[in-house]
């Protein structure tokens, strides 16, 4: 019998029976992960850098314990994943959860601060803004270090990672502390109990004082004092019309401030996105879409995934052949758009951002950070300012494990210029969870 089917078995064996997995089992996927990375990623399109899992391996190879179960087995290929430094390379199956699991929930949400883990949002709103030391007995910078490295940024920043664990903190704590239906909580200053609920717990920032004139079924045009808020969620093809009654609006009233809220805003539609930023660039922008030659992709791709990456190269390569061009990488395909000349936005533009500003949407930080005199404000984004990889997301299946991952194929170019692989730190840092109102203060 090979080895890898002897793998295999084993696999099957102690999955099926619920329990925990060979550590052999655990570092074969890693390695697996690691070729597919260094060979087909392109994360590594370009010779001057060069992003690898081998650090995280060679932790895991140190592991004492030979039997690791499905959850923890499931953080270590998180934590690989993060390594790729790409935030579109995510696990988009995984059989080794597949059971439904009956949690309890954590009735708080913290954020990662530099003195512990801050609670943002309690059950008992007395508890908010106090720092958790520990939780039922386990030390908060444990709990940090576990979910530090849970999901990846573009250029290997624990921005986006950051941001999860604060807006889903309330489902991953009890993941890690075996569902417990009761927390005892030590804070600085403090110490109390509180019962698991069986509801997430999310407290999101409040908009109380805004008037909204304008809003579609995911954004809206609100106005607070002196400012007008775009409040951007999301990108999709119907806001293109949104857009124009917004800006239409915005000039009639001669807006003279006006802040883009990305915060929470992980991407969507691109042509949205250049309809929003047509409005406020004062310059022709655009990106383009590098197939880099030198990657072997499709050897690591399951059968959905070879089918996937066919599907995409018959969309750039024949219909978009005219917008190819050669290089050295391989083939680039440009786009570029010019601002809209009716009603363009010339008042003072401020961009609010947080860990969550991702994809489509950081590609509008990166053109307004090119083409406009704009103002950021925040924390640092989630998506890279130099670009991402995507243009097409093929799949791959780890070999033992079976758990599926989101490997994109192709590498989107925003600022060809720019060593910059992490997303932007703005001028203005300042805490995203506050509430708008109080986010506006600061600015006056």
């Amino acid at each position: 019998m090979n080895r890898v089917l002897f793998l295999v078995l084993i696999f099957t064996q102690y999955n099926l029976l619920g329990q925990h997995l060979p550590k052999q089992v655990l570092l074969d996927d890693l390695r697996y992960l690691n070729e597919a990375v260094v060979n087909g990623h392109p994360v590594n399109s370009f010779p001057t850098r060069q992003f690898n899992i081998t650090s995280v391996i060679a932790e895991a190879a140190k592991l004492s314990k030979d039997s690791i179960s499905p959850l923890e087995y499931t953080r270590w290929i998180k934590k690989g994943i993060f390594h790729i430094g790409c935030i579109h390379t995510s696990i988009n199956d995984n059989p080794l959860l597949a059971e439904k699991r009956n949690t309890l929930y954590l009735p708080l949400t913290v954020l990662v601060t530099q003195e512990g883990l801050m609670i943002t949002g309690c059950i008992d709103s007395s508890k908010v803004n106090q720092v958790i030391t520990k939780v039922n007995g386990i030390e908060a910078d444990s709990i940090i270090q576990v979910y530090a490295f849970y999901r990846a940024s573009d250029g290997g920043s624990d921005a986006f990672s950051r941001e999860y664990f604060h807006y889903n903190s309330s489902r991953l704590v009890p993941l890690l502390l075996n569902n417990p239906k009761r927390y005892n909580i030590k804070t600085i200053n403090d110490e109390f109990s509180l019962d698991a609920q069986s509801t997430i717990f999310l407290k999101q920032p409040e908009i109380s004082n805004a008037s909204s004139p304008l809003k579609n079924k995911n954004n809206a045009l609100l106005s607070i004092g002196g400012f007008d808020i775009l409040k951007v969620n999301s990108f999709s093809k119907s806001d293109k019309r949104f857009y124009a009654k917004v800006f239409k609006r915005l000039n009639q009233i001669q807006s003279k401030k006006l802040l883009v809220d990305l915060r929470g805003n992980i991407g969507g539609n691109r042509k949205a996105a250049i309809a929003l930023t047509a409005y406020l660039a004062d310059s022709t922008f655009g990106y383009a879409i590098l197939q880099p030659k030198k990657l072997k992709t499709s050897k690591y791709l399951n059968g959905k995934g070879k089918f996937y990456l066919l599907l995409s190269k018959l969309k750039y390569n024949v219909g978009h052949f005219y917008k190819r061009k050669g290089t050295p990488l391989g083939g680039k395909y440009t786009y570029s758009s010019k601002p809209k000349k009716k009603y363009h936005y010339t008042g003072k533009i401020y961009v609010l951002t947080d860990g969550f500003t991702a994809s489509a949407s950081t590609m509008v930080t990166s053109w307004l950070k090119q083409h406009a005199n704009a103002t950021f404000m925040g924390t640092q984004s989630g998506g890279g300012y130099n670009g991402n990889n995507g243009g097409s997301f093929p799949l791959i299946s780890l070999p033992n494990s079976g758990i599926e991952i989101t490997f994109p194929a192709y590498r989107i170019i925003l600022d060809e210029q720019s060593s910059q692989y992490t997303g932007i730190t703005p001028e203005i840092v300042l805490d995203t969870h506050s509430d708008l109102e109080d986010i506006i203060k600061d600015l006056e």
